[in-house]
């Protein structure tokens, strides 16, 4: 290869990658949530309660920090299909509220 054939060698690789710029495209669209309805059964205090017993039970053996993560992720949970119940009409906004206080989420209820 001749010592000139390298610099224009670069520059019609320079030259290539600027002319094949990647096109615009439009943003993707937005995704839309998909809601379904909520079971009636699982709006029974007792089912709910009985679900937040036994969700720790088998990370029993894991330490104080996954515990409490776990907690923190079941507490937001929880707390979101106490709301869901009570937008439905499947549970009172006074049964939440005892029932959030008995579990301990009343910093996450409103």
């Amino acid at each position: 290869m001749s010592p000139t054939a390298i610099p224009l060698l670069l520059l019609v690789v320079a030259s290539s990658s600027v002319a094949y710029a990647e096109p615009q495209r439009p943003d993707p669209p937005r995704s839309v949530p998909q809601t379904y309805p909520v079971n009636p059964e699982a709006c029974k205090q007792e089912r709910i309660r009985s679900g937040w017993q036994r969700q720790m039970q088998p990370w029993a053996d894991q330490s104080e920090a996954v515990k409490a993560k776990l907690r923190s992720v079941q507490a937001e949970l929880t707390a979101a299909s106490l709301r869901r119940c009570v937008q439905q009409g499947l549970l009172s906004p006074e049964a939440a509220r005892q029932l959030a206080a008995d579990l301990g989420l009343q910093a996450t209820l409103p």
